[in-house]
Order: structure tokens, then C-alpha cells, then sequence
């Protein structure tokens, strides 16, 4: 009994894992097709005051929302990016523990190295 309702558990998280990436991805689509229109928006507004049919305040309202937008964007890709780690650990993704980090060769300047370069390659 134990065994099922954990197998039940199981499926459960990785369908709710699931909905919630799929979601995000949503989100992303109907966000990025908003970015269009909104850069869209700035560029027909820039093209109005310049042509003198408007004032200034429609090109930096237009770029306002456009950055908004953007904004909603990053945080939505972040969103996705989290969503699809629930996912990773709910169909029991593993997880790598590195703990030592490999040592980090101290550069040479470049006259040191061009000379042992030079070195190595004309040794037969």
C-alpha cells in the first residue's frame, strides 16, 4: 500500500511538473509575439515624430511598455528555467555534487609563452 500511494505521489509531481512547464513555454510564446508588436509599436511611434505627426511622449510611452515587456520576458524565461529543474528532479533526474573544483592554471605572459611555444616547436 505504501509502495502505490508513493508511485501515485510520484506521477502526480511529475504531471504537475509537467502542466507548469508547458505553461511557462505558453507564457514565453504569447510574451515573445507581445515583444514584436511592442518593438513595433516603438519603431511606429520613432517614425511619427519624426515625420512631426506626434510628440515625444508616444515614443517614450511606446518604449516604456516595450521595456515592461522585456522585463516580463526575463522573468518568465527564469520562470521556465525553474520550472524545468521541478520537472528534472520530479522524473528523478540525478543530481552531479562536485565538490572539488579543478585547479586553475596561472596564465603566462604573453612573452613567456610565445618563447616556449617557439621552443617546443622547433625541436625535432
Amino acid at each position: 500500500m505504501n509502495y502505490r500511494k508513493t508511485i501515485l505521489n510520484a506521477v502526480q509531481q511529475v504531471d504537475t511538473s509537467i502542466d507548469g512547464y508547458q505553461a511557462q513555454q505558453a507564457r514565453l510564446e504569447k510574451l515573445g509575439t507581445a515583444m514584436t508588436a511592442g518593438q513595433r509599436a516603438v519603431d511606429l511611434a520613432t517614425a511619427r515624430y519624426d515625420r512631426g505627426l506626434t510628440d515625444f511622449l508616444n515614443v517614450v510611452d511606446a518604449e516604456r511598455q516595450f521595456y515592461d515587456l522585456q522585463e516580463q520576458y526575463a522573468e518568465a524565461q527564469v520562470a521556465q528555467g525553474e520550472q524545468f529543474v521541478q520537472l528534472y528532479k520530479s522524473l528523478g533526474g540525478g543530481w552531479q555534487n562536485y565538490q572539488a573544483v579543478p585547479a586553475i592554471r596561472r596564465p603566462q605572459p604573453a612573452i613567456v609563452a610565445a618563447f616556449r611555444r617557439v621552443l617546443s616547436s622547433s625541436e625535432p
